[in-house]
Parts: C-alpha cells; structure tokens; sequence
C-alpha cells in the first residue's frame, strides 16, 4: 500500500513538473518584449479610466532606461518611472514641438 501511493506519489510530481514545463514555454512564446531607445515616443496606459476617458496617454518621450523592464518618461509637465507593459510605440505622424525639442536636446 504505501509504496503504491509512493509511486503515484512521484507521477503526480512528473505530470507537475512537465506541466509547469509547458506553461512556462508557452507563456514565453506570447510574452512581447517592448525595446524602446532613449528618445523614443511612446504612450502609456492608464490604469484609472472611466467610460469616456482614454486608456492612452501620450505622448512621453523615454528620458532614461532604467533596466531592461523600466523606462522614466517625460511629457511637458512631469516625468514618472513606468513598467516597459504600460507602454507602446507612438504611432501618430504628428509629434509635438516640445516633444522635437526634447528629442533633440537629448533630454
């Protein structure tokens, strides 16, 4: 008896181990890595929003890489330090003149 639950045991742990395996491949596979330079345009989302109001702000323009998952940006009046998953890629034609400026100056 107990070396039958030892080993059922042991095969619940495999079907685990493999299991986690998988879901750790997986999760990879959709995870997206956003690689932004200094100086990029970017929006951010905002985590409060109501019916009416946008889930996007911006633009901000990156001022500095932290690490690899931690950007600071800066719009006209402040800057904050943001996770790289409340970001994305500016995609509009018309930047701003103070964002060309601070591009420009570098920040």
């Amino acid at each position: 008896m107990r070396s039958k639950l030892e080993e059922i045991y042991q095969l619940a742990r495999e079907h685990l181990r493999s299991s986690a395996v998988r879901q750790k491949k997986d999760y990879d596979s959709r995870i997206s890595q956003n690689q932004f330079c200094k100086g990029s345009l970017v929006y951010k989302f905002n985590n409060i929003f109501k019916k009416l109001n946008e889930r996007w702000s911006g633009p901000f323009v990156i001022v500095d890489i932290l690490s690899p998952v931690l950007y600071k940006i800066k719009n006209r009046y402040k800057s904050e330090t943001v996770h790289h998953d409340k970001l994305k890629k500016y995609q509009s034609d018309d930047v701003p003149a103070w964002a060309v400026v601070a591009v420009q100056k570098g920040m």
